[in-house]
């Protein structure tokens, strides 16, 4: 996870995501900012904890290049996460 803040390209870097893939990494993003950079990072601010009392699941598979219509044989990355509803 995530402590404080990160820039997206740093962690690109620091996770060694080719240059030419990292505008197909899926962000799952609220109104104050990224929440999950898939396959990559959650942010701590989202984790489910014993404390989290509501949580969304959010499940995302590759589908293959657009056009071929052939959906990967990579297991989908999963991740709850927890937002306070109110």
């Amino acid at each position: 996870g995530m402590r404080g803040m990160k820039k997206l390209q740093d962690l690109f870097v620091d996770e060694k995501v080719p240059q030419e893939e990292r505008a197909r990494v899926p962000l799952v993003c609220d109104r104050g900012g990224i929440i999950w950079v898939v396959g990559l990072r959650l942010s701590e601010d989202y984790k489910v904890t014993e404390e989290t009392k509501r949580a969304l699941r959010i499940t995302a598979r590759e589908i293959g290049q657009q056009g071929q219509g052939r959906v990967a044989r990579r297991a989908p990355q999963e991740q709850a996460i927890e937002k306070e509803m109110g």
